[in-house]
């Protein structure tokens, strides 16, 4: 399991923490998945397409599938 985060390729801010079993898979998701949501986050990286950027993505932590709630929280935190 890993926990990770997006990030703005403009000022390489923190935006959004996750977990997922596959990166690649999940951020295709979020990427996809903008220009049908209405939240923050999906409002967010729509802004980054109109600019023709993307979020980056990052492995924060990697952990066991029973901490990974404590783990996710730590790192919003």
């Amino acid at each position: 399991m890993f926990i990770y985060g997006l990030f703005d390729p403009r000022n390489d801010q923190l935006r959004y923490v996750g977990k997922t079993t596959n990166l690649i898979k999940r951020f295709s998701k979020h990427i996809k998945n903008a220009p049908i949501e209405n939240t923050h986050k999906a409002n967010w990286i729509k802004s980054l397409l109109n600019l023709n950027l993307r979020p980056e993505i990052f492995v924060l932590q990697e952990t066991d599938d029973g901490d990974w709630k404590f783990d996710e929280q730590w790192n919003i935190a």
